[in-house]
């Protein structure tokens, strides 16, 4: 069964160092904590498992690369920085 958060697929990711483009073969995503916000910035938040070991699939689906962005930012990497809740892991 798919583990599922704010009617979403809960997406596994590996943070990675501010200006890498590609892992896992897919480009890497920009994201930003939501807190316990579930809308931000008419987004809906996206559940995420910060995974520590190089896993390729996790739920179902290809883990992404993610850069934690804390300097405000609206883009990374020419596409919107998506608001997450880590459900499991940390955001650091």
């Amino acid at each position: 069964m798919a583990e599922v958060f704010n009617d979403q697929r809960v997406l596994g990711v590996r943070l990675q160092a501010d200006g890498t483009t590609m892992f896992n073969g897919l480009p890497v995503i920009g994201v930003v904590d939501a807190g316990l916000a579930l809308i931000v910035s008419n987004q809906r938040t996206l559940g995420v498992n910060v995974l520590g070991a190089d896993v390729a699939i996790s739920n179902d689906q290809p883990v992404r690369g993610a850069v934690l962005i804390g300097d405000g930012r609206k883009l990374y990497g020419n596409q919107l920085v998506i608001p997450v809740k880590a459900i499991s892991g940390v955001l650091a």
